[in-house]
């Protein structure tokens, strides 16, 4: 299967659905979050954190003016924000091949802006449906976001 969607109502089901997708995940797996200003990347990015064991003195915000967070989880997450970035060599020089291969998982807002230039498993794409609810579509990008997708198993 390629491509998963579903309707969160609220907050809490997105924080939910990213949660359940968390425990598929594995070391060097990369996510594109893409969605509009106010979507619901951050809050997705949030449940995927509580589903990897944040710590409670840690919090999930989006890395829009710090351009990466870190999160200690039981696999850490770099989590990137391409938003302020005007090309791909501006990616490239936070030092993006640095943090390969130290065993965690890559989470990449607006990973669509550069097209297919940064290498991804899945993109997760998130739609306002209304004031408080969103469509997410999870679109396998790699084998191994087909494969992730296929283990996966979330309802609403």
């Amino acid at each position: 299967m390629n491509l998963k969607k579903l309707i969160s109502l609220d907050e809490t089901q997105t924080e939910d659905c990213a949660s359940s997708l968390s425990e598929k995940l594995k070391s060097d797996d990369v996510l594109g979050l893409i969605g509009e200003i106010g979507a619901g990347k951050t809050v997705f990015s949030r449940g995927l954190s509580k589903g990897l064991a944040l710590p409670k003195e840690y919090s999930v915000t989006s890395p829009t003016f710090t351009l990466m967070n870190i999160y200690p989880c039981t696999i850490p997450i770099f989590h990137f924000d391409l938003y302020r970035l005007e090309n791909i060599e501006d990616f490239s020089s936070l030092g993006i091949d640095d943090y390969k291969y130290q065993g965690a998982i890559f989470l990449i807002e607006w990973a669509n802006k550069f097209g297919d230039q940064i290498s991804r498993d899945l993109d997760i794409h998130i739609f306002h449906k209304s004031e408080d609810s969103r469509e997410i579509t999870i679109e396998a990008i790699s084998q191994r976001g087909i494969d992730i997708l296929n283990e996966w198993e979330y309802d609403v």
